[in-house]
């Protein structure tokens, strides 16, 4: 396994901007940053943030070869795509 899943992170005010322009809201879960937050965020109450789950969100896919990804692979066990970024 790759022991990696990547994730893509959005915030409660993208959320709520997509459902504006109706597109929707996507399965998402909510998740919770840890540690120091950066100097201008300090003292306010920090943005929720959200995890988009997208696995439930399969449908039109992504033409890889005609888009120039270049050298593509996909891990058998978890599915992770990597290609040659500098080619790319």
């Amino acid at each position: 396994m790759c022991s990696d899943y990547p994730l893509f992170i959005a915030s409660g005010r993208v959320l709520e901007a997509w459902r504006e322009e109706g597109i929707g809201r996507p399965p998402s879960q909510r998740v919770f940053v840890v540690g120091d937050l950066p100097r201008r965020l300090r003292g306010s109450p920090p943005p929720d943030y959200y995890w988009l789950d997208g696995a439930q969100m399969l449908g039109a896919r992504l033409d890889f070869e005609a888009s120039g990804f270049v050298d593509i692979k996909f891990c058998g066990p978890c599915g992770n795509r990597t290609d040659d970024i500098a080619a790319t």
